[in-house]
């Protein structure tokens, strides 16, 4: 945070109970700190507001750090896309994309899902033609 700071005010130093409009900081240098917390704390981009109230109420770069923890996601709050990308589903056995029951006629198909769902529709209609 005080790296931010630094490099927003465009100055070599802040304490840790300097102001950040005392030291120049302004509407616009606010916004751009904000930019910055979010992203170097992976904040969603809805707390912008937030951390500007905060910003307004704990002007100092100790009570400010202080106030933006309470918005960095933590560990568990963070998708584990590594995880998330495995398909659970036994290779060996088809039985896990059995039965088509209950497939309907309307099905919307998005993203990776909507690769596998397609694929699952095909296998479905397949096993649904009159064999030869």
């Amino acid at each position: 945070m005080l790296h931010l700071w630094q490099q927003v005010l465009g100055i070599p130093s802040v304490g840790a109970d300097d102001d950040f409009f005392t030291l120049g900081g302004e509407s616009v240098r606010a916004a751009q700190l904000m930019v910055r917390v979010r992203e170097a704390f992976s904040i969603d981009t809805s707390h912008t507001r937030s951390l500007l109230r905060e910003l307004l109420s704990e002007r100092t770069l100790h009570r400010f750090t202080r106030a933006v923890l309470g918005f960095v996601p933590r560990a568990d709050d963070i998708p584990d896309f590594q995880r998330e990308s495995r398909l659970d589903v036994d290779s060996d056995s088809g039985a896990a994309l059995r039965p088509c029951d209950g497939l309907g006629r309307d099905i919307l198909l998005t993203g990776a899902t909507g690769f596998i769902g397609r694929a699952r529709v095909v296998a479905c209609r397949l096993d649904q033609l009159p064999t030869p």
